[in-house]
C-alpha cells in the first residue's frame, strides 16, 4: 500500500459489513434476511448464514420471478433454493445437503407465491442497477457491481412469448424474426430467415399457422429462457437459445425432452435428492434425450445454441408421480464413465 492509497472504507461496520451506504435495501422472505454489498448478495437465518456471487444470483433471481418459480424446484447452488408447491412456494436451505440433514441445521420458510414473487420483484428493481441486463448472455451486458443506480427501464417486463396454441395464429403473438424489425443475433448472422407460406383451404385460415423457427431463435434476444411457441392440450414445445450457464440448477417434478437444434450444450447431470454427480450429457445438432424427474441439470453452452424442450404441462402430473402413479424406469450411470 502506497502513502497515498487508502484502504476502502467500510461505511457500514453494523450489518455484519454489508455495504448499506451503497443504497441497496435489506429485503426479509419469512426469517430469512437477504441483503447485498459491492459483490456479494448474503442471507441469514436463525441458525446461519450463507453467501452468493451477485451477478449469478440475479440471473437466477430473475428467472425465478418471471418463470413463476416453473416446475419442481430451482437451486440457486447446493444449498440454496425454491420449490413450487403449486400456490405456495418453499425457500429452502440445506435441504438436500447431507452434511446440513446430518448437524440438523437444514431451514425452510413456505409462503403464498404471490407473496414471494412481490418479494423478488423488489428485490430484483432495487439490486439489478446500471446496465447489468440479468436475461442476456455475461458479454452482452454491463456489470452489476458497485453503488445502487437505476436498472434498466425493460428488466421486469416480460421477454418471451407463450403461446396459448401456436406462434402467429389467431390472436397470437408473431413470432420474432429480422422482417418483424428484431435484431438477429451476432452468432446467427448466417442463417437464412425464409418464411413458411401457408395456403389454407377456406374456412381455415385461422385454424392454420406456421413460423420459422430458427428464424425466431436467431432473434430472441435473451438466454436460457424458453418461449412456448406452440401447444396441445398439456404438451407444450418451449424454444430458448443458450449461451454460457443456465443461471439456476433444475430439478424437476416431471419429465423434460431435449431436442439440441444447433451447435452444443454440455449437461450436468445430479441427483435430485442430494446433489451427487450422476452423469454428463454432451448434446449436438439434433441429439435428443430425456431429463427424468429424479435428477437435477444446469446446462453450459460454449457458442450460443438453439434448444426444444418439450414440457408436460399438466396441472396434476407432480401429485401422479408424488404417489407413484407415473411409470418411471431409473437407471443407474456412471458419473466417471460418462465424463
Amino acid at each position: 500500500m502506497t502513502a497515498e492509497s487508502k484502504p476502502m472504507e467500510s461505511e457500514t461496520q453494523n450489518n455484519r459489513g454489508h455495504n448499506s451506504s451503497l443504497g441497496y435495501k435489506t429485503f426479509k422472505l419469512g426469517d430469512v434476511e437477504f441483503s447485498r454489498d459491492l459483490y456479494f448478495c448474503h442471507l441469514k437465518w436463525p441458525t446461519g448464514s450463507h453467501s452468493l456471487h451477485i451477478e449469478p444470483f440475479l440471473r437466477a433471481t430473475l428467472r425465478m420471478y418471471q418463470w413463476q418459480f416453473f416446475f419442481g424446484s430451482l437451486l440457486y447452488d447446493d444449498l440454496v433454493g425454491f420449490t413450487n408447491h403449486y400456490g405456495t412456494v418453499e425457500l429452502f436451505i440445506g435441504r438436500d445437503d447431507p452434511g446440513f440433514q446430518k448437524a440438523e441445521k437444514t431451514h425452510a420458510v413456505v409462503m403464498e407465491t404471490g407473496e414471494a414473487l412481490e418479494d423478488l420483484c423488489a428485490m430484483l428493481e432495487n439490486w439489478s442497477g446500471g446496465q447489468f441486463d440479468p436475461f442476456v448472455s455475461p458479454r452482452e451486458t454491463g456489470r452489476s457491481i458497485g453503488a445502487h443506480s437505476a436498472p434498466l427501464d425493460h428488466l421486469m417486463t416480460n421477454r418471451r412469448l407463450l403461446a396459448k396454441r401456436i406462434l402467429g395464429g389467431k390472436d397470437e403473438a408473431a413470432a420474432w424474426s429480422a422482417s418483424n424489425g428484431q435484431n438477429t443475433n451476432e452468432h446467427f448472422e448466417d442463417l437464412e430467415q425464409i418464411q413458411p407460406l401457408v395456403h389454407a383451404e377456406p374456412g381455415y385460415e385461422d385454424a392454420l399457422s406456421a413460423f420459422n423457427v430458427f428464424a425466431h431463435l436467431a432473434c430472441q434476444e435473451v438466454v436460457w429462457n424458453p418461449s412456448i411457441c406452440s401447444v396441445v392440450r398439456h404438451n407444450a414445445v418451449c424454444i430458448t437459445t443458450e449461451e454460457e450457464e443456465l443461471p439456476v440448477w433444475h430439478k424437476n417434478d416431471r419429465l423434460e425432452w431435449f431436442v439440441q437444434l444447433s451447435d452444443e450444450i454440455i449437461w450436468d447431470i445430479q441427483n435430485g435428492a442430494d446433489g451427487q454427480k450422476r452423469a454428463r450429457v454432451i448434446m449436438r445438432s439434433g441429439d435428443v434425450s430425456a431429463m427424468p424427474h429424479d435428477i437435477r441439470h444446469r446446462g453450459k453452452s460454449p457458442k450460443r445454441s438453439m434448444l426444444l424442450v418439450w414440457e408436460n404441462s399438466d396441472p396434476e402430473i407432480h401429485k401422479k408421480v408424488s404417489a407413484g402413479a407415473v411409470p418411471f424406469l431409473s437407471e443407474s450411470l456412471d458419473y466417471a464413465a460418462q465424463s
